[in-house]
């Protein structure tokens, strides 16, 4: 019988960076490979591809029209379903018989590789689950500052938000397991954020003998020895077939609407109801994972 790689996954808050950490660990030749949001159907992949280039992303992220042009050439040309039709079908019915292609995608792959990964896939609530469809070896928690993290959240999934009730009802999933009161969107994103500091621990209680790694998307963009840590776990004696690692790491760990604004320059945008809200509800999580409060 042919030994089979191990599977991981990496999860975190939404514009997180766990789209680039998919990248930055994706080496075929050293056999690792890591999807992006591997679990929604290739469309929505060319999809994710498509917005990598600055003139559509910047369509996508900041104008109506170009949102909704991407999306519906997206829905007729590349496929039936989008990630909403998936994310619902998932809380409606959970790991139903529509991801049977996506574990076996993954079991195949994992017949060639040392290691296979899916990134931002699962949230952690659904993780027990996916352990009862496949074996589950590692899971990546990655944490982000509270602060550009809230704030790409609110800018760049405002109009989200208020069209579908997806993102509501995956974040309530975690009021129901924490505890916790929202009375406005903003206070949503700032909730979903502040659950950092509880997730690892909650998945350690749930996953017994599962390992949960936590790690700071700072840290990894501003040492690369913490990405060739993660490589050679995965597969060692991998490290040696990686290329390109340091133009991965390079790239601007900023995610969508932030830009090149350090916290502080963002911290004196918002409203002071903004900064109150995020002081209450982050506050304790920003001190768990030694972020400083401007």
């Amino acid at each position: 019988m042919a030994t089979m790689g191990e599977f991981f996954l990496i999860t975190g808050t939404g514009k997180t960076g766990t789209s680039w950490l998919a990248e930055a660990l994706d080496h075929p030749k050293a056999g690792i490979v890591c999807w992006d949001e591997g679990k929604f159907p290739r469309p929505n992949r060319v999809r994710e591809r498509l917005r990598r280039f600055r003139f559509l992303r910047q369509l996508w992220t900041r104008y109506r029209q170009g949102h909704q042009w991407l999306e519906s050439v997206d829905n007729r040309f590349l496929g039936w379903n989008t990630w909403l039709d998936y994310a619902e079908y998932e809380l409606e019915h959970g790991l139903g018989p529509r991801f049977d292609e996506y574990f076996g995608a993954i079991e195949s792959r994992m017949k060639r590789y040392a290691a296979v990964g899916d990134s931002h896939s699962w949230d952690p609530h659904t993780i027990p689950q996916v352990t009862e469809r496949i074996s589950v070896s590692r899971v990546i928690h990655l944490v982000r500052n509270g602060i550009p993290n809230v704030h790409a959240l609110a800018t760049h999934n405002a109009e989200l938000f208020e069209r579908s009730p997806i993102i509501r009802r995956q974040i309530d999933r975690y009021r129901e397991i924490f505890g916790g009161e929202c009375a406005n969107s903003w206070e949503y994103w700032c909730f979903w954020w502040s659950i950092n500091s509880l997730v690892p621990d909650w998945l350690r209680a749930n996953l017994h003998d599962i390992p949960i790694d936590v790690y700071r998307l700072e840290d990894l963009t501003a040492h690369i020895s913490h990405l060739e840590g993660i490589i050679e776990s995965l597969n060692p004696g991998g490290l040696g077939n990686v290329s390109g690692l340091l133009k991965i790491q390079g790239k601007n760990d900023n995610r969508d609407q932030t830009g090149d604004q350090s916290p502080s320059d963002i911290w004196e945008r918002w409203t002071d109801e903004q900064r109150s809200a995020f002081r209450r509800i982050c506050g304790n999580a920003m001190e768990h994972y030694g972020y400083q409060m401007p």
